[in-house]
This record gives structure tokens, C-alpha cells and sequence, in this order.
């Protein structure tokens, strides 16, 4: 897997938003004008292929990212002994 660099994660992210917008768009599109009567959606199938393509876009991107980012490291809380207590 090729690792991105920052402003190539930001544009695929960025082309995966739009994509899920112009699916959402497409899918919900009629053939008929924009009439409550008509109900054929003709862009159904381009809309699953856009949505589809954003996920794979989306995946590339957070891969690219976690293998590129620093592991986080949880501070566990120190024990605490009666010698620490100041009772």
C-alpha cells in the first residue's frame, strides 16, 4: 500500500464527501421532472457505484493515515500505596 502524504488524504477524503453528496442526489433524481407523481429513478445504479467508490476511497485514506500517524499510547493511572497518601 502506498502511503499518502497530508494533502492527498485530505483530497481523497474530500472527492469521497462529494461523491456521497452526488449519490445522494442521483439517487433521489426522477426522469420526470421534480413532480411527486413520478417514480422512476433511472440513476439508482450510479448512485450505489458513487457511494461504493467513496467507501473504497474513504478506506484508502484511513489506511494511508493509521500507517502513516504515530500509535497513541494510553497513560494508565499510577498505583496508589500508603506511601503516596498524605493522611
Amino acid at each position: 500500500m502506498i502511503v499518502v502524504k497530508f494533502k492527498g488524504e485530505i483530497f481523497t477524503l474530500l472527492t469521497a464527501i462529494a461523491l456521497f453528496a452526488a449519490s445522494a442526489f442521483l439517487y433521489s433524481a426522477p426522469t420526470q421532472g421534480l413532480t411527486a407523481a413520478s417514480t422512476e429513478f433511472p440513476y439508482q445504479g450510479y448512485a450505489f457505484s458513487f457511494v461504493a467508490f467513496g467507501a473504497l476511497l474513504m478506506a484508502a485514506a484511513s489506511i494511508s493515515f493509521l500507517k502513516r500517524s504515530k500509535p497513541i499510547y494510553v497513560a494508565t493511572p499510577k498505583r496508589i500505596s500508603a506511601k503516596n497518601c498524605a493522611d
